[in-house]
């Protein structure tokens, strides 16, 4: 049974791999290397966190965090405006849909 709960500050550096897995590729394309998290525009969205304003929430299934979603104020890619947070959706290889439908 998944269920969805805040993100304990302990948890935060798990953003790093959700990171990862939320960069988008096209059906059939290799992933980009794990490096590619340490250019600093996508370090932006998770170095740090836990400052205020930062939001994260996680799916848990089995005691297992399977997938995230989390909120900070920023200037990144999905910029729309000053004041209003960038949201980041992730969830584990394997587990998309399957934590959604059990929820």
């Amino acid at each position: 049974m998944s269920k969805i709960r805040e993100m304990l500050p302990g948890e935060y550096g798990l953003l790093d791999e959700f990171l990862y897995q939320a960069i988008h590729t096209e059906p059939g394309e290799p992933r980009p290397p794990r490096s590619v998290t340490a250019d600093p525009a996508l370090r932006a969205y998770v170095e740090g966190f836990g400052r205020a304003g930062d939001v994260a929430v996680c799916a848990e299934e089995g005691g297992e965090v399977v997938g995230a979603a989390w909120a900070r104020l920023m200037r990144g890619y999905g910029f729309a405006g000053d004041g209003v947070p960038e949201l980041a959706v992730s969830v584990l290889p394997g587990r998309d849909g399957a934590a959604a439908r059990r929820a």
